[in-house]
């Protein structure tokens, strides 16, 4: 009898920890936001050499990609902080987009608002502060790419 109890133990703990792992897994891979239409044009978007691109004086302070958790847009994003003011900022990266083959777009959210065809689909950039309550010299800015594959979705800026 206490063989079978263990025995029980045993197999009920492997079960459990295998429920457990394969949960991980299929959250990992569909709970995430990110679908699978829009994962492979999440790593192009991070890879986007824009987001390379800054002023001299702006140094890197983090960056990431994937998905956005609720609607599952692609996305990639990279702050930067400089000491030079937000106007001189804009000016470098409407210069920028501009000679990357970006397109501005006038009716925006944010100021700088540029978009772009990437793997057959319409890509935003913005350019903003990351505080947009305090956009003084010295602060940090991101510069962003958002797109989606899904077609009844225009992202915008």
């Amino acid at each position: 009898m206490k063989g079978r109890i263990a025995a029980l133990v045993v197999v009920s703990t492997i079960a459990v920890g295998a429920l457990m792992v394969g949960g991980s897994v299929l959250l990992n891979r569909f709970g995430s936001g990110c679908p699978p239409r829009n994962e492979q044009l999440a790593g192009v978007l991070a890879s986007l050499s824009i987001l390379g691109v800054h002023p001299p004086t702006a140094q890197s302070a983090a960056s990431n990609f994937g998905c956005e958790e609720d609607d599952g847009y692609a996305l990639a994003w990279q702050s930067y902080k400089t000491g030079d003011s937000l106007r001189s900022v804009e000016e470098f990266y409407t210069r920028a987009a501009l000679e990357d083959g970006w397109t501005p777009q006038d009716e925006a959210f944010a100021e700088l608002c540029f978009t772009k065809m990437v793997l057959g689909t319409k890509a935003y950039l913005s350019v903003a502060p990351f505080d947009p309550y305090k956009p003084e010299s010295g602060s940090t800015y991101t510069i962003e790419v958002v797109a989606t594959r899904d077609g009844d979705m225009d992202m915008g800026c």
